[in-house]
C-alpha cells in the first residue's frame, strides 16, 4: 500500500506522467473504429505473397502489448524530455492512423483459414477474432515500435546501458517484422507506419513543438 501511495504522490508531483492517460483514449478509439469502420481500400503488394506465413512469429508480435507501455513507463521514470519525445512521436502517429482510416478506411485480405494445430496457431486465431483486418495502414504496431527505436537510438539516459538499448531496438524491430509473417499487415502498412514515425521524429527533434503544446490544455504535461 505504501508503494501505491508513493507512486501516486510521484505522479502528482510529476504531471508529465498524465500523458499516459492517452492510452485510455487510444483503447476506446481503437476498438470503436475497429468495430465501426468498413474497409474501402484493400492494402496489398505482390511482395506480401513472397513472405511466408509463420504462426511462431505471433510470439514476438504479442509482446507489443507489453513492450510499448513498458518503454513509455521506462522513459517516464528515467527522463522527462525523452518521455515527451516518445509520446509525441508515438501518440501523434496513433492519432494520424485513426484520422487516415476514418477518411480512407483500409483493410487487409491476407488471412487464410488456420487450424488450431499448436498453441501459436491458437493464439493467432484468438488475436484475429479480437482484431478485425481493418484500419491497417499505416500500421500502429509499426509506427509505435519505430518511435521506440528512434528514441532508444537517440537516448542519453540509455548511455552506459548498451544491453538495454540493444534489447529495445532488437525487440521492436522483431515486432515490426512479425506483423508480416503472421499476415496482420502488408509490407505497405509497415513502410507507411515506419515512415510516419520518421516524419514525426524530424518534427520532434527539429521544431519547437513543445512551445505549441504549452498554448493548449496539454500544457501541464510539458
Amino acid at each position: 500500500m505504501n508503494y501505491i501511495k508513493k507512486g501516486l504522490k510521484w505522479c502528482v508531483t510529476n504531471p508529465h506522467t498524465w500523458a499516459m492517460l492517452y492510452l485510455v483514449f487510444y483503447l476506446i478509439t481503437f476498438f470503436t473504429l475497429d468495430n465501426v469502420l468498413k474497409p474501402k481500400y484493400i492494402i496489398y503488394s505482390p511482395i506480401d505473397d513472397l513472405i511466408p506465413f509463420c504462426e511462431y512469429f505471433i510470439l514476438p508480435y504479442s509482446t507489443w502489448f507489453m513492450v510499448f507501455p513498458a518503454a513509455l513507463v521506462y522513459f517516464m521514470i528515467k527522463d522527462k524530455t525523452e518521455f515527451q519525445d516518445l509520446w509525441f512521436i508515438m501518440f501523434t502517429g496513433m492519432n494520424l492512423s485513426f484520422l487516415i482510416n476514418v477518411l480512407f478506411p483500409t483493410g487487409l485480405d491476407l488471412r487464410t483459414d488456420l487450424p488450431n494445430r499448436n498453441i501459436c496457431a491458437t493464439l493467432v486465431n484468438a488475436i484475429r477474432a479480437a482484431d478485425d483486418p481493418v484500419m491497417v495502414c499505416p500500421s500502429i504496431h509499426c509506427s509505435s515500435c519505430s518511435a521506440i527505436i528512434i528514441v532508444a537510438v537517440k537516448s542519453k539516459c540509455l548511455k552506459g546501458h548498451l544491453p538495454l538499448r540493444i534489447t529495445m531496438i532488437a525487440m521492436n524491430t522483431l515486432i515490426i517484422i512479425s506483423t508480416l509473417f503472421v499476415k496482420q499487415h502488408s509490407i505497405i502498412d509497415v513502410f507507411c507506419g515506419v515512415g510516419v514515425s520518421i516524419i514525426l521524429a524530424i518534427i520532434c527533434y527539429h521544431t519547437p513543438w513543445r512551445e505549441g503544446v504549452k498554448k493548449t490544455v496539454l500544457k501541464p504535461i510539458i
